[in-house]
């Protein structure tokens, strides 16, 4: 009878076992997910709301938005994309690639035109107005630089550039948070100012062989106030021989502290002058030949002596008389003509002189209009 208790005992027990297992089953397929959302970096789920349960409800992968950017990237510092899961409103984040930035771009416009010519005033400098840029809040800067021989230095110059010569501006826009440095360039010039010269001369001269003319300089203009620009002139005959209104080309030359700046006036070729028939023979020596006249010998002191010429001959005793050359020897061969460059001893028939005239060393033969007389 006890066993027959015992073993109704039992099955009783696990009958009670097994009701409970299918009761708690049938309550699982039936309990409620609680309402908020929970989470992980790749999935969300519901928490069953039964008491004591820990199943995971609706479980499932997140679903992410397109993403927005929360902190957008500059050139310095990254930036951050947010998605959000459209289910559960997780969220994760991406960085944004820091970003590259701008090439600047700058150029000195057209309107800019620093060429000038040389007034002891510093070229004008270019401002930011003067250029085209991409990039205005970047730092505005400016060097100068010259060349020489044909070269450009390294060194930017101290100053502005002031005198003559040829130069370069370089402008800079240095680099911001967003644009790189950039850079351009223009090449001027400082010209040499032209300076001219009024009320030049030439005078007449006296034959004497060569073209060299006798030039008075006339007033020099364009010189900038309180410079040192002197000038000087020199002036040649188109031909050395006698004539009237011959060209004479002046050719002028300057000189002081600051010439590197100016031009020297240019040539003139409008002027003309005259090349008068003149000679003068001094005499050393002197002889009465019956027959033929007075011979003389001597040396030309300037000009030319033509066979044919009339000379006035000037005596220390007084009394001038009026000749003609008839003859002329070089060392006793005859010539018909002599000057100042004539070698050997020179000799010279003269008619007009009678014989009992006196002639001393030292009385001069003139031909011509006399500009200069010994």
């Amino acid at each position: 009878m006890n066993m027959k208790k015992k073993i109704i005992g039992m099955l009783s027990l696990i009958l009670c076992l097994l009701l409970s297992v299918s009761l708690v089953a049938c309550n699982k397929n039936k309990h409620e997910a609680k309402s908020e959302w929970k989470y992980n970096d790749t999935q969300h789920w519901h928490e069953c709301a039964t008491e004591g349960h820990d199943d995971k409800l609706d479980e499932a992968e997140h679903v992410w938005d397109e993403g927005v950017i929360t902190t957008p990237a500059t050139t310095t510092t990254p930036g951050v994309k947010t998605y959000t899961c459209t289910v559960c409103d997780k969220t994760k984040t991406e960085p944004i690639a820091v970003l590259e930035k701008t090439a600047g771009t700058v150029s000195i416009n057209s309107s800019y035109a620093p060429d000038k010519t040389y007034d002891k005033t510093p070229v004008a400098a270019p401002v930011l107005a003067d250029c085209t840029t991409n990039n205005a809040a970047g730092a505005f800067s400016i060097a100068w630089y010259q060349k020489v021989d044909g070269v450009y230095g390294s060194t930017p110059l101290a100053a502005t550039p002031v005198n003559a010569g040829d130069y370069k501006v370089v402008v800079k826009i240095a680099e911001t948070d967003d644009y790189t440095e950039a850079s351009a360039e223009k090449e001027f010039t400082i010209a040499k100012k032209q300076l001219t010269v009024t009320g030049t001369t030439v005078a007449d001269k006296n034959y004497d062989g060569n073209t060299t003319a006798n030039v008075t300089v006339g007033t020099l203009n364009g010189v900038v106030e309180e410079e040192d620009v002197t000038v000087s002139a020199s002036g040649t005959f188109a031909s050395a021989a006698v004539g009237n209104d011959i060209a004479v080309t002046v050719t002028y030359l300057i000189g002081g502290a600051d010439i590197a700046n100016y031009l020297a006036p240019e040539a003139d070729v409008t002027l003309t002058a005259d090349i008068l028939d003149y000679a003068k023979f001094i005499i050393s020596n002197s002889q009465f030949i019956s027959g033929r006249g007075m011979a003389v010998d001597g040396a030309v002191d300037g000009g030319i002596i033509n066979v044919g010429d009339n000379f006035t001959l000037f005596r220390a005793s007084g009394g001038n008389l009026t000749v003609m050359v008839t003859a002329i020897t070089v060392d006793g061969k005859n010539v018909d003509s002599v000057t100042a460059e004539t070698k050997g001893t020179v000799a010279l028939l003269l008619r007009g002189v009678a014989s009992d005239t006196t002639i001393a060393a030292g009385d001069y033969l003139v031909k011509g209009n006399v500009i200069v007389k010994g």
